[in-house]
């Protein structure tokens, strides 16, 4: 029992981990008070707990590839079923979000969390 707790938990804390690392990104500068605070912590979480089940469905393929690539007999058809079901839960995921999207882009409803690019490293000196 114990052998297997202990692959679960590393990948699960490397899932994890860039959360943790980024989580000063996930409240503004200047956050909303009430109600609308509120709605933009759910949406951030929201968004941020669907890209945690896209990589753990990614991680589940790549899993189930090694399952099929490496076994024999039934594991292998094991390994096959897990791939397909992988599949499959990536693309409802993706498609619920893009219809998603699609229905913010037709009813003009902005998504205030749109990705930031970060700043550019300068090494050295200044380039002015």
């Amino acid at each position: 029992m114990r052998k297997s707790i202990i692959p679960v938990l590393s990948v699960a804390s490397a899932l994890i981990l860039p959360f943790v690392a980024s989580a000063q990104g996930i409240v503004s500068t200047t956050p909303q008070q009430g109600i609308i605070g509120l709605i933009q912590f759910a949406n951030t979480a929201l968004n941020d707990v669907m890209v945690l089940f896209i990589t753990l469905a990614i991680v589940v393929f790549f899993w189930g590839l090694v399952k099929y690539i490496v076994s024999q007999g039934e594991d292998r058809a094991n390994g096959l079923t897990t791939i397909f079901y992988s599949i499959v839960a990536i693309f409802i995921m993706v498609s619920i979000w893009g219809v998603i999207h699609l229905l913010q882009a037709t009813f003009g409803v902005n998504n205030s969390n749109s990705a930031e690019t970060p700043a550019q490293i300068q090494i050295g000196g200044s380039t002015n």
